[in-house]
């Protein structure tokens, strides 16, 4: 029997103190797609001080309405233009995870302005209000 249960986390820790700006004061919002429909499983309008480039920052939503099978994607969206670094993004139950990105200094840089992109921390040099993870699930 699946678990009713999931949790997504976001890594905002890079590698040798790389990079150095992974913090906002803009909101961050994370959503997951269940049956075609986005819902909102969290937000932070403060990003808590843990994500420095010292510690091994996480940030953790809880849902325990659907089990992680269901979850067809994780969605990150912010409504500010300051930059937030996303080095590795987690969803998991107590069966198993599903991860993306690697213990780096390449990251999802989420900002809703494009010029916050041109830094080689940046997947492909770019920066968006949302990042989207497909999990593969239908």
């Amino acid at each position: 029997m699946a678990h009713a249960e999931y949790t997504v986390q976001l890594d905002c820790h890079g590698t040798n103190g790389q990079p150095t700006w992974a913090s906002t004061n803009d909101a961050i919002f994370i959503y997951t797609k269940i049956n075609n429909v986005e819902r909102q499983i969290c937000s932070f309008f403060v990003v808590p001080s843990n994500c420095s480039m010292f510690d091994d920052a996480l940030i953790a939503c809880r849902r325990t309405d659907f089990p992680m099978s269901k979850v067809q994607s994780v969605i990150v969206r912010t409504r500010g233009s300051d930059t937030f670094w996303i080095d590795k993004v987690t969803l998991s139950d107590p069966t198993g995870q599903i991860r993306w990105g690697e213990d780096d200094t390449t990251g999802w840089c989420l900002s809703t302005d494009p010029a916050d992109g041109n830094s080689q921390f940046c997947v492909a040099g770019k920066a968006a209000s949302g990042w989207s993870f497909q999990t593969g699930n239908r």
